[in-house]
């Protein structure tokens, strides 16, 4: 078995584990070192190494996007905010909307941590 061709595909050193799973994968099969079913276990391993990466590739994502929601959240709670002193200031109907920009803020939550809920539970 070639680990040149394996890292080549993979675009780093094979570590120690990988290196032992294909060594127990030829010893297992007797397969030998110009046998053409390396070709075959070399795609499939890499797909398993593939596969592996998507999770963290994933979490990575959903919190960056946790970020972005909750400065996106923040930002339109001040403009509410604004806009409701403008509102009070020019009508006088004090409390109503600040009582809207509360329920405003907390459905925001409500969302982000619900869709941070259903996105964990498929990752796991």
């Amino acid at each position: 078995m070639d680990k040149s061709a394996f890292e080549k595909l993979i675009g780093r050193t094979v570590t120690e584990q990988e290196a032992a799973r294909l060594q127990k994968i030829k010893e297992i099969l007797d397969i030998q070192n110009n046998d053409a079913i390396w070709t075959v276990i070399l795609i499939l391993e890499y797909y398993d190494y593939s596969f592996k990466q998507y999770p963290e590739i994933i979490t990575n994502q959903i919190n960056h996007l946790i970020s972005e929601m909750h400065m996106i959240i923040k930002e339109e709670v001040k403009l509410e905010i604004q806009r409701n002193k403008k509102f009070d200031s020019k009508l006088g109907h004090k409390g109503y909307t600040a009582k809207n920009v509360l329920i405003f803020s907390l459905i925001n939550s409500l969302l982000v941590c619900t869709t941070v809920a259903i996105l964990r539970f498929c990752l796991s």
